[in-house]
């Protein structure tokens, strides 16, 4: 089994105090109950949010965040070691919350989101101001087509961290699933404003201008996440 690509697992960022609360401008509870249709967008971009071990503490280590740590280096080239680990983790302490986020997403990328969603639960349960895990849950519930509750879950998790973009990015492409690519362009706007450098916001935004006719200004954002992927790959691997 291969690994995941590390590079499109984006990591948590400190909370924008700034940020606009998502029910404020885009009121989700006026547009889902009525959406029955659900537009899939297969080259849409998700970001699913990985929660990074902890830096060194004096005192005993943790082994649960031991086999997380090792889970994490795992990803990119492992998954079954990577799957071991987060097991154990999660059996060693089944209050550790990290592990049980982790797991739920590497369960959601190997194509299980209602095994995903269970454990993303109980990272919630015993962390409720973990933002990542509502986003990835959120995520869950879209592959599961399940929209108003995907909605419930990337709420919550920009009323924690409202300064994520991954977590905009997220609810954008609800708004693309449900056919309203007007809204979502404007939700990969202000994700694109916390993070100018991400490709994945630039091509999403491309989708939301290309579904609502807009043929230029995606083919722009098209040209744009493009440039930011060979820049990035060149400055890790260097230009061939």
């Amino acid at each position: 089994m291969a690994g995941i690509d590390t590079n499109y697992i984006y990591r948590r960022v400190n909370p924008c105090a700034g940020a606009v609360a998502p029910t404020t401008e885009y009121p989700i509870t006026e547009l889902l109950p009525d959406a029955t249709v659900r537009h899939p967008v297969p080259t849409a971009e998700r970001g699913l949010c990985i929660v990074l071990p902890p830096g060194a503490t004096h005192g005993t280590p943790n082994p649960a965040a031991q086999y997380n740590s090792l889970a994490v280096k795992s990803l990119g080239y492992d998954l079954p070691k990577a799957f071991r680990f987060l097991r154990a983790a999660v059996a060693l302490d089944p209050g550790y919350d990290p592990a049980h986020n982790n797991l739920g997403l590497l369960l959601l990328e190997t194509g299980d989101p209602a095994a995903a969603a269970a454990c993303l639960k109980s990272a919630i349960a015993t962390n409720e101001t973990l933002d990542a895990a509502y986003s990835n849950k959120g995520l869950a519930h879209l592959e599961m087509d399940q929209p108003q509750k995907a909605a419930v879950q990337f709420t919550r998790a920009l009323h924690i961290n409202p300064g994520e973009p991954v977590h905009w990015n997220n609810y954008g492409t609800l708004w693309l699933d449900i056919g309203c690519p007007e809204t979502a362009g404007q939700i990969f706007n202000h994700a694109i404003k916390l993070d100018q450098r991400n490709p994945m916001l630039y091509h999403n935004r491309g989708i939301a201008h290309r579904m609502a006719g807009h043929d230029r200004l995606a083919n722009r954002d098209f040209i744009t996440a493009s440039q930011l992927e060979t820049s990035q790959y060149e400055a890790e691997f260097g230009s061939t």
